[in-house]
């Protein structure tokens, strides 16, 4: 369920060709998302302006998710 709030999140801001590569759920408020996060999943997607990037996408138990850049 997560992979799917973070493939929605990254096409709701323009991103394509999005693979989910990891996720995280220890700890995560130490790598990257706020202590409030509950996990962390690690993507490869194309940003607005066409260039391969990996960027993190933070949610929690209430929230839709939230993207970072490592």
């Amino acid at each position: 369920m997560k992979d799917e709030v973070a493939v929605k999140t990254l096409d709701s801001q323009g991103y394509t060709d999005i693979k989910v590569i990891d996720n995280s759920w220890y700890a995560v408020g130490l790598r990257g998302c706020d202590q409030n996060d509950a996990a962390r999943i690690t993507a490869t997607a194309k940003n607005p302006a066409g260039k391969t990037v990996t960027i993190y996408v933070c949610t929690g138990l209430w929230k839709g998710g939230t993207i970072r850049t490592p």
